[in-house]
């Protein structure tokens, strides 16, 4: 097998010490939400997902993931793609379903021997963009990346205090690594919105944000659990049909497992509430 350790990564737990370095087994649970996204052109439903789950979980999965990662470079593969894996495209082209099936099952697998919990938030794109025509940088939600991914921030929050009645009676700090792109600077920008915004209920809550890729030298390898998690929340956001390889199968294990925290989307009603809510007039205390 190709000793995938000798490529460029960081391992998940020098990761943790970088982005950390005065936590290191330390006091509070830490949780980790990887973020990705997934779109469907049929219904247009813009998605960030993944996964969460604490920090030594992710670091008894990461061998295991290296593993299942060396075992695909035999094949040629440089690194698992949910959508490329279902679809038999790019890398996966040529591989017959029953093959890439028996794949994504170990993928399953080697998330449910962990405590592992999807997240995902969705936003409706043809409604979004009518009030956010820009790709990057609007005044309303900013671009759809944010739109979303403020929400999933906030359902990681909850994942990471799940027993908490009140916002003031939680305490572990969730943090973040997402994959790099076009969405990275705005990504970052709204942790640190939240994070002063003092309308956030859970701005105390928010750690660090890191940022990768799924391959290459700065690669961060479990993230590619996260792109299976976002493909997943996308798929049962816009009730896709199954095709030769059947979506379902995958979420209805986790669901059936107790794997998902929660999955949701700013539809079309939502969006407009929240437009019309931002257009109103601002309040001065001379209004009073």
């Amino acid at each position: 097998m190709p000793c995938i350790q000798s490529q460029h990564f960081i391992p998940f737990s020098k990761l943790i010490t970088l982005v950390h370095p005065l936590r290191r087994g330390g006091f509070a649970v830490l949780f980790r939400a990887y973020v990705d996204d997934s779109t469907e052109e049929l219904k247009r439903i813009f998605t960030v997902g993944g996964f969460a789950a604490n920090d030594e979980d992710w670091e008894r999965l990461e061998p295991k993931w290296l593993e299942f990662l060396g075992d695909l470079a035999v094949k040629g593969i440089t690194h698992f793609h949910a959508t490329d894996c279902f679809a038999g495209a790019n890398e996966f082209e040529g591989i017959y379903s029953p093959e890439r099936e028996a794949i994504l099952d170990r993928v399953l697998a080697l998330i449910l021997e962990h405590p592992l919990k999807l997240i995902g938030y969705g936003v409706d794109e043809d409604t979004y963009k009518q009030f956010a025509p820009k790709k990057v940088r609007n005044e309303f939600g900013v671009n759809r990346y944010v739109a979303a991914f403020e929400k999933a921030v906030e359902c990681a929050c909850e994942c990471a205090n799940p027993n908490s009645f009140w916002p003031k009676d939680a305490k572990n700090i969730c943090d973040f690594y997402i994959e790099s792109g076009k969405y990275k600077l705005t990504a970052s920008e709204a942790i640190q919105n939240l994070k002063t915004d003092a309308d956030t209920w859970f701005r105390h809550l928010i750690g660090n944000d890191a940022y990768g890729e799924k391959k290459g030298e700065h690669a961060i390898p479990l993230l590619q659990v996260g792109d299976f998690g976002a493909f997943l929340a996308n798929k049962h956001l816009i009730e896709a049909t199954d095709k030769r390889i059947p979506w379902t199968k995958y979420y209805n294990a986790l669901l059936d497992k107790g794997r998902i925290w929660h999955i949701g989307k700013w539809d079309e009603r939502s969006l407009r509430i929240a437009r019309a809510i931002q257009a109103l007039p601002e309040l001065k205390d001379d209004d009073f």
